[in-house]
């Protein structure tokens, strides 16, 4: 598995990724992606994508957007994430192992995401709360957090993207 930012080159099959991971809400999924691209904060070195080195297929993609906690822009957020669900052996650990190394290597400390904890735990993740950190909107999925080794102590309100809190 190769993984690389993502370009311009990408965007179609990114696009059938999501429409094929998520189903009926892949087209609101694709809309959402783009205006994450547009936001000030948008940095083509945090979107990834996996391919597979025999054919170059697009295999999954995952866009983290930075966000800042108590105004430090400490993390990153991640969403969406999506995969070719006709390749049920694509290793997704190992995929989110080499994707969070480069976000670290970045310069970043937490990865937050909405979601199950029962499904995020295997990579790591726990509730934001138990580290002190909230979100600044009610949202239905639990805000979930990845905290990398050394990271500096981070309490408070994380501040989401627009496009993420709808």
């Amino acid at each position: 598995m190769i993984i690389r930012p993502e370009v311009a080159q990408d965007r179609a099959a990114i696009a059938t990724l999501i429409a094929r991971t998520y189903g009926a809400q892949g087209a609101k999924i694709i809309e959402q992606t783009g205006e994450l691209r547009a936001l000030d904060v948008y940095r083509n070195d945090l979107s990834f994508i996996a391919e597979s080195e025999d054919e170059k297929a697009v295999q999954a993609f995952s866009l983290m957007t930075p966000v800042a906690v108590e105004g430090k822009q400490v993390g990153v957020v991640l969403a969406p994430f999506a995969m070719n669900v006709y390749n049920p052996e694509f290793d997704v650990p190992a995929f989110f192992e080499a994707v969070f190394e480069k976000v670290e290597a970045a310069g970043f400390s937490h990865v937050f995401a909405l979601g199950r904890l029962d499904d995020l735990s295997p990579l790591g993740f726990e509730y934001a709360d138990a580290h002190g950190i909230t979100l600044n909107e009610e949202l239905d999925p639990s805000l979930l957090v990845k905290v990398f080794k050394n990271a500096p102590k981070c309490a408070g309100t994380v501040v989401f993207p627009q496009p993420l809190l709808v």
